[in-house]
């Protein structure tokens, strides 16, 4: 019992001292909930005073901007007025929205009504300064606009501004010419049509840095795209008044009814060059403009070419270099006239070049340097187009002219000289018909060779300007029609030089028929017989060295050589006949002896020959003192026929252009 009652009085001395700290505890809890009250309170007030602060400083930036921005406007400081209007704007952003303090519907309304007066200021100074044409002061009030979070429309304004100002700059330059058409000093569209790409090139140049740093990369994009458009119909009425001014229309009509014979032609030629080379110089500025954008707008920053990436994904066709719908559709017509004029030229020329054909102190006549000089000229001047359709019409007409003109040509002066024509020229002591025929061949050969000269000329020269394989190969299409035609020249000039071989052997007969006439019987071998093979032996000598030295200074080196092969053919076969028709066996004898007694062969026909197995020919059984003149001037017998003295390859040059 005793026990127990000790129990319950120690729970109740525990209980006592837990109440006590169940009390102490809440006093604490209420403390505590007092000081976090008071906390609370204190960061309120705290956030409040620093909101009171912070619109008290934005009201004092903005009064000072606002301030800023009147005395600027007074004072006529422009740029200080826009850094204002842009640090206003930073200010009224600068504020921190997830707090709600916001700028209020009248600063909003008063911040706009200072910016639009600051714009409308900045409008009028640029309109009056491109009024005025002054592109340093339109580009100066147009870099303002970002200032005054008017971006677009800045690069919009300065866009159509710097157009206005390359349209008045070309309208000026088009009065200027039209003058000069009424007083008769008319310098061609050209120099117009260069000084409106330059007005965009120098605007790039010279201001493009600027407009990046203002606007963002993709403003200098902007701008060529603007003024392209610009140059797009500014150029196409100058090409347009061009062609009606020159009439291009109507003599196109007159030069093609003139190359389908359906008519006469009054047009003149050089008439027809002029207006090529305007086509051509026209041709080469919008080239070169092309260029430039290309490598401009290549030769970006990284920036400018992300920009520049992202405007092309958006609008492919903007971002493209110079490729005026109306300007080019326009060239592309002006190239189809360039065609039928090019072709009227060509032909036209051609034929005064053969119809004033004069030999001088060349080997050749005028008409070899004077063709290809035109077709050089004209192939050249076609590429210079940069169309491959009036390249590769070009090359046809060289080649149709080739085949057509300039060979039935040559196939006239060759049968001016027929089989008959070469006996006669061969028997007159006049040599103008031996210059005649020398002459037509070596045209026909220097021709074939030119052929093949003018065609490598032409393939080195395109290959420098077209590069894309579709292209390239209708070139080279082309080009293989020019060059199968130098074998019909070829084949003119070795026939009439086989012609005139097999005809020359007249020249020789009187030195055969003495061989015919010898005998060789073995049984006569004695001094006379030697005598008298040493004596057509020295007889066909003479003959031979006579023919080749007469022909040797008025052949070129290629049909000096082909004649001499032709000849060679000829006389081998003659002297195999001439040795069936004797006892062969006993020839052959006689010459094993004679050729045992002396090794000094008289002639030595080229291994070439397919008769030379059946002629060794027959030596000169005389001392060194006695042997022939020609055999002394050519100082070995197998020398007769192969001199090595040749004349060099002509190679054709230009003789200048045609009177």
């Amino acid at each position: 019992m005793v026990k127990h009652q000790s129990d319950i009085s120690s729970l109740e001395t525990v209980r006592n001292h837990s109440a006590s700290l169940l009390d102490d505890i809440k006093d604490t809890s209420l403390s505590a909930r007092a000081a976090s009250d008071q906390v609370r309170q204190l960061d309120t007030a705290h956030g409040h005073a620093q909101e009171a602060i912070a619109r008290v400083s934005l009201n004092a930036d903005v009064t000072q901007c606002m301030d800023g921005v009147t005395s600027s406007l007074e004072n006529k400081e422009y740029e200080a007025a826009a850094h204002f209007v842009d640090t206003l704007a930073k200010l009224h952003n600068f504020v921190p929205q997830e707090k709600g303090i916001t700028a209020s519907d009248s600063e909003n309304a008063q911040f706009v009504r200072v910016r639009d007066a600051v714009a409308r200021v900045v409008r009028e100074e640029l309109h009056t300064a491109a009024s005025k044409s002054d592109v340093l002061q339109v580009l100066r009030f147009a870099k303002l606009f970002p200032k005054l979070c008017l971006s677009d429309e800045g690069l919009t304004t300065v866009c159509l501004q710097l157009r206005k100002l390359v349209t008045a700059h070309f309208k000026h330059g088009e009065r200027t010419w039209s003058a000069e058409n009424i007083e008769g000093n008319d310098s061609g569209p050209t120099s117009l049509l260069a000084e409106l790409f330059e007005s965009v090139v120098t605007i790039v140049d010279q201001h493009g840095d600027d407009l990046t740093s203002s606007f963002g990369g993709a403003a200098v994009h902007a701008v060529v795209q603007s003024l392209n458009k610009e140059c797009d119909i500014c150029g196409a009425q100058l090409l347009k008044r061009y062609i009606d001014q020159r009439n291009i229309l109507q003599i196109a009509k007159d030069v093609s009814l003139r190359s389908k014979k359906q008519g006469e032609s009054n047009v003149d030629p050089r008439l027809i060059e002029e207006y090529l080379e305007e086509i051509v110089s026209i041709c080469q500025v919008s080239i070169k403009y092309n260029r430039y954008l290309k490598e401009r707008l290549q030769s970006s920053s990284t920036k400018e070419a992300s920009a520049y990436h992202l405007l092309h994904q958006q609008n492919p066709v903007s971002t493209k270099t110079f490729d005026g719908e109306h300007y080019f559709r326009v060239l592309h017509e002006m190239v189809g006239f360039y065609i039928r004029l090019e072709e009227f030229y060509m032909y036209e020329t051609v034929a005064v070049a053969i119809k004033i054909n004069e030999r001088g102190e060349t080997l050749t006549s005028s008409v070899v340097d004077d063709v290809f000089y035109i077709l050089q000229k004209c192939a050249r001047r076609a590429s210079e187009t940069g169309s491959i359709q009036a390249v590769c019409a070009s090359l046809h007409h060289v080649s149709n002219i080739l085949s057509d003109q300039v060979l039935s040509f040559v196939q006239h002066e060759l049968a001016e000289v027929s089989q008959e024509g070469f006996t006669d020229i061969l028997s007159k002591d006049s040599k103008e018909s031996l210059y005649s025929w020398t002459t037509a061949v070596n045209n026909a050969e220097i021709i074939f060779e030119n052929v093949n000269i003018l065609t490598r000329d032409i393939q080195e020269y395109l290959l420098l300007l077209f590069d894309i394989p579709g292209e390239w190969e209708r070139i080279s299409n082309c080009l293989n029609e020019i060059r199968e035609t130098s074998q019909f020249f070829e084949h003119c000039s070795h026939n009439s030089l086989k012609v005139f071989a097999n005809t020359s052997l007249q020249s020789v007969d009187n030195a055969l028929m003495h061989l015919s006439s010898t005998s060789f019987e073995l049984d006569d071998l004695d001094q006379e017989d030697q005598d008298s093979l040493d004596s057509w032996v020295h007889h066909l000598l003479i003959a031979v060295d006579h023919l080749l030295h007469a022909l040797k200074p008025l052949l070129v080196t290629s049909c000096f050589r082909a004649f001499l092969h032709a000849f060679e053919e000829s006389l081998a076969l003659r002297i195999e006949v001439l040795n069936e028709r004797m006892l062969f066996c006993l020839l052959h004898t006689h010459i094993q002896i004679i050729s045992d007694r002396d090794e000094n062969f008289v002639l030595s026909l080229s291994p070439c020959s397919q008769h030379s197995d059946a002629i060794s020919i027959f030596r000169d059984a005389g001392c060194p003192s006695q042997r022939s003149p020609v055999y002394a001037a050519w100082g070995s017998p197998a020398r007769a026929l192969c001199p090595q003295n040749r004349l060099p390859p002509l190679n054709f040059v230009s003789r200048g252009p045609l009177p």
